[in-house]
């Protein structure tokens, strides 16, 4: 059986930080990104994850270098970047699957009417 597994990458508040500090026009770049390795029931996974992370990290810190000579603001945003590091960067969520949000709506309406019996009046919203 061959089952997929998605590592989910999101920058940390710290490299948001980082980037409104020194180059705020860059912000809207750091964005979630979803990468997906195929796992099979008897020899497990194509990739492990330390070497997917790795991987993201080298591909970021590779697109942190430009042509000389180099505005200080990039400098500064990679020499900041680099001092935190992947995990002070990116968290790492990994997931097997996903459902489609309007299952999850349609559970939070079920999940308010129940707590709407108990008290605690919360909007699903429409």
């Amino acid at each position: 059986m061959q089952t997929t597994l998605f590592y989910i990458f999101s920058p940390t508040e710290a490299l948001l930080g980082v980037a409104r500090e020194i180059l705020p026009e860059d912000v809207q770049h750091l964005k979630t990104e979803v990468w997906s390795v195929i796992c099979h029931d008897r020899t497990g996974c194509e990739l492990q994850r330390g070497i997917v992370e790795a991987a993201y990290w080298t591909n970021l810190v590779a697109r942190l270098l430009y042509e000389a000579p180099e505005p200080a603001q990039r400098l500064e945003f990679r020499s900041r970047s680099l001092s935190l590091g992947m995990h002070g960067c990116w968290t790492v969520a990994v997931t097997g699957r996903g459902g489609p949000a309007t299952e999850l709506v349609d559970d939070a309406k079920e999940a308010a009417a129940f707590l709407s019996d108990n008290g605690i009046n919360l909007s699903v919203g429409s």
